[in-house]
């Protein structure tokens, strides 16, 4: 075959003296670009439609730039879907500021009402009750059924001995060893609870006119009258 021939050479029409086209490297499928930050523009556009189709039902403003603000991009709040919205929410709060009135009386138990401070009246029934929410008043239980007990001379237990209550001068200038227990409730809650000096505590004022009157007693018998 003659070099002259058609179909010699590469490419089926040209000749050897030809330059070659350059090899081409294999073409890589194109990779997708890396997810970056979310783009704040388009939350808040999608923020703003979604208010929108709550508050103004699909957001009816419209403007020379499209709906929502004039030039916006997309749908953004208007200021009656705003007021309403601020309006729902307001409502929101004032309900749950109100619910903070209720509480609980359980059973035995008593409730004191005080009004910026000052106690206003006493709540005996128990059950659900409702007072104005905090700033306004509050509220304090008192357990008037449950029966306290105060030590003088020991604490807990007879052998946790407190030697300035135990030992007590009786009439013929002995020492006696006494430890006792005063059991009481409480008959009026509000006296117990404003009308008491705020020191001592209750239970030490209770421990301290105890004591003087057991000390009254046990002075003026003589050490057998005591311990017989």
């Amino acid at each position: 075959m003659s070099s002259d021939e058609p179909g010699w050479g590469r490419g089926g029409g040209g000749s050897d003296n030809e330059p070659r086209p350059p090899d081409r490297p294999p073409q890589r499928p194109p990779q997708r670009p890396q997810e970056g930050p979310p783009d704040l523009d388009e939350l808040w556009r999608d923020l703003s439609r979604r208010l929108n189709g709550i508050f103004n039902k699909g957001g009816r403003n419209s403007g020379p730039g499209g709906p929502g603000r004039p030039g916006g991009d997309g749908p953004s709040i208007s200021g009656r879907g705003a007021a309403v919205g601020l309006g729902v929410v307001a409502a929101v709060l004032a309900l749950l500021w109100l619910g903070s009135g209720f509480y609980i009386v359980p059973e035995g138990q008593v409730a004191a009402i005080l009004r910026f401070g000052e106690f206003r009246y006493m709540t005996e029934r128990a059950g659900f009750q409702w007072r104005l929410p905090y700033p306004f008043e509050r509220h304090e239980l008192v357990d008037r059924s449950r029966l306290r007990q105060v030590e003088i001379g020991y604490r807990s237990n007879v052998k946790n001995k407190v030697p300035k209550e135990a030992l007590i001068l009786t009439g013929d200038q002995a020492i006696v060893d006494l430890q006792f227990a005063v059991q009481y409730r409480i008959d009026n809650p509000q006296q117990f609870l404003f009308e008491n000096n705020p020191a001592p505590t209750t239970e030490d004022l209770i421990r301290q006119v105890t004591e003087s009157a057991m000390r009254e007693v046990i002075g003026r018998r003589p050490i057998d009258q005591i311990l017989y």
